[in-house]
C-alpha cells in the first residue's frame, strides 16, 4: 500500500493515501480526558458578556512562562478549543491529559506518522527535508516546499501530546531547519510556509505551541534580515 503513494496514477495515490490516514486513525491511542471544574481553575467565572477577560486571557500568548519539568507539562491544563470562555465557561472542564506513557518501544505499536510513533521517525523525515528545500532544478523546486512545509506541519501537530524531553529534542533539530527555510523565502513558497505556522497552530492552546511561537517572534526581531522581501515576509 505504501508503494502506491508515489504511483504515477492520481487516482491510485490519492486512494493509498486515504487507506494510510485511515490506518493512523485506527492506530491512534486513545485520549485520556481529565474534569474540573471551572471554580478550582479560573476566577469571575459568572461573567456571560462576550470579549477580553481575565479570565480567558490564555488563549493570548503574554509573557507565558513554560514548565521546566515533565511533572509541571503534565500536571499543565491545556485547553485546545479557544472559543472556551469568549461569552461564558462550561460547568465541568474536560481536557485531555499531557501524560503519554504510551510512547515507549513497548506501546509504540498501541495523529498520523508524528503522533502514533513519536521520535521514532524524525531522523528519517529530517534527511528528506534537508533534501527537498534545497532542491534546484526549477519545474521541482516549489513543488518540493510545498511537500516540506505539510511535513514540518504535521511534525509540530502531531507531537502536541509528547513529553517534554521527546519535544525539547524535536525542536532542537526543527529549530535550524526552519532558520534555512525563513532565509531563503521566495514569492512562491512564502505562502506554504505560512499555511504550515497556520495549521501547526490552528484550534490548540497557544501555551502548548510556545515554542513555535516563540520562533515566529525571533523571526519579527531578526536585524540581519538581508532583503526588503524577508523582511516583509516576517510579518
Amino acid at each position: 500500500m505504501v508503494d502506491f503513494l508515489t504511483h504515477e496514477n492520481n487516482d491510485i495515490r490519492k486512494l493509498a493515501e486515504q487507506c494510510v490516514s485511515a490506518l493512523c486513525r485506527i492506530q491512534k491511542p486513545s485520549r485520556v480526558y481529565l474534569g474540573k471544574s471551572s471554580h478550582n481553575l479560573l476566577h469571575h467565572t459568572n461573567n456571560t458578556c462576550p470579549g477580553d477577560h481575565n479570565d480567558n486571557l490564555r488563549v493570548t500568548y503574554n509573557d507565558y512562562q513554560p514548565p521546566k519539568t515533565q511533572i509541571e507539562w503534565e500536571q499543565t491544563c491545556f485547553l485546545d478549543k479557544c472559543y472556551h470562555g469568549y461569552y461564558e465557561w462550561p460547568k465541568i472542564i474536560k481536557y485531555p491529559m499531557n501524560k503519554r506513557e504510551r510512547y515507549t518501544k513497548e506501546t509504540m505499536p498501541e495523529r498520523g506518522l508524528f503522533r502514533n510513533f513519536g521520535l521514532n521517525l524524525i531522523d528519517h523525515f529530517m534527511e528528506q527535508l534537508n533534501i527537498l528545500i534545497h532542491e534546484k532544478t526549477k519545474e521541482k523546486y516549489e513543488g518540493c516546499h510545498r511537500v516540506a512545509a505539510v511535513i514540518v506541519a504535521g511534525m509540530i501537530r502531531g507531537s502536541k501530546h509528547w513529553t517534554l524531553q521527546m519535544l525539547d529534542e524535536l525542536w532542537q533539530k526543527i529549530i535550524p531547519f526552519l532558520n534555512q527555510v525563513c532565509a531563503n523565502l521566495s514569492p512562491e513558497t512564502l505562502s506554504y510556509w505560512g499555511a504550515c505556522f497556520k495549521f501547526a497552530m490552528e484550534d490548540l492552546d497557544p501555551r502548548r505551541m510556545y515554542r513555535l511561537i516563540e520562533f515566529i517572534c525571533t523571526l519579527i526581531n531578526n536585524k540581519t534580515i538581508v532583503n526588503t522581501f524577508l523582511e516583509t515576509s516576517s510579518w
